[in-house]
């Protein structure tokens, strides 16, 4: 996950591929996994902290973001988040 958010901080747009190749396994796998890791998370964090960690809005079919949602989403809090800490 930690990999995927930096390449798209990077701009990068083929960050599942370019892990996949990285740890010899097949993008399919790298996106499962992932997507297991975050529906493990929120399924064991109480509603209000997930709100609190992750602000950007989740299709209520699904209850969880997607690996991209979820990628996207931190990639754009980091870069905000350094780019307000370093304007000062």
């Amino acid at each position: 996950m930690i990999d995927a958010i930096q390449q798209r901080i990077e701009g990068r747009s083929d960050q599942l591929m370019q892990i996949a190749k990285n740890y010899m396994k097949t993008s399919s796998s790298v996106e499962r996994a992932m997507q297991y890791a975050i529906n493990k998370a929120w399924s064991s964090m109480p509603p209000d902290e997930q709100t609190k960690l992750y602000s950007s809005p989740i299709h209520s079919d699904r209850g969880v973001p997607t690996v991209m949602e979820f990628i996207s989403h931190y990639a754009s809090k980091i870069k905000q988040d350094y780019y307000v800490s370093n304007k000062n």
